[in-house]
């Protein structure tokens, strides 16, 4: 199934519905004046993520596909091969920094971030992932916008 958009026409549709969650933009400021990299990774569409950021800020995410008939298709590049669960394999992805030797904190609120998670160092949680993580005995920290994450961060760095 294609969408019945162009890129264009996506990136505008991101551009007024899109709202980020409370103290994000602060976050964001918060790590650069820390020297402490933004890695975006999302189940979501890399065309309606990219338009919010600098270069500096890394995103993984599903990709569009131009098609001939002016639709957008689909493209994974960052699926498993050894899971079709998602399209966007949030878990490989983090394994990859964890084997460069890097703290990761992982900010999450969904089943796909279910398997990503758990192996990172410091997990902030709400949602479907809290609940997971209750269930599965997990340490956490609870939040409810980035001003949460933004108090306990400002502590650590």
């Amino acid at each position: 199934m294609n969408l019945a958009i162009d890129k264009a026409g996506l990136v505008d549709f991101a551009r007024e519905t899109i709202k980020f969650r409370t103290g994000f933009w602060e976050f964001q400021d918060l790590l650069k004046e820390k020297g402490v990299p933004l890695v975006v990774v999302s189940e979501g569409l890399k065309e309606y993520i990219e338009p919010f950021f600098d270069d500096s800020v890394e995103i993984y995410a599903n990709e569009c596909i131009e098609e001939p008939d002016g639709t957008l298709g689909l493209s994974t590049p960052h699926q498993s091969p050894d899971c079709e669960d998602c399209g966007n394999c949030k878990k490989d992805i983090v394994l990859s920094y964890k084997d460069k030797g890097d703290f990761i904190i992982y900010i999450g609120d969904g089943e796909s971030d279910f398997c990503a998670a758990p192996l990172s160092d410091l997990r902030f949680a709400r949602a479907k992932l809290a609940g997971h993580f209750i269930e599965n005995y997990i340490e956490f920290i609870q939040f409810i916008d980035f001003n949460d994450i933004n108090e306990m961060c400002s502590r650590i760095f």
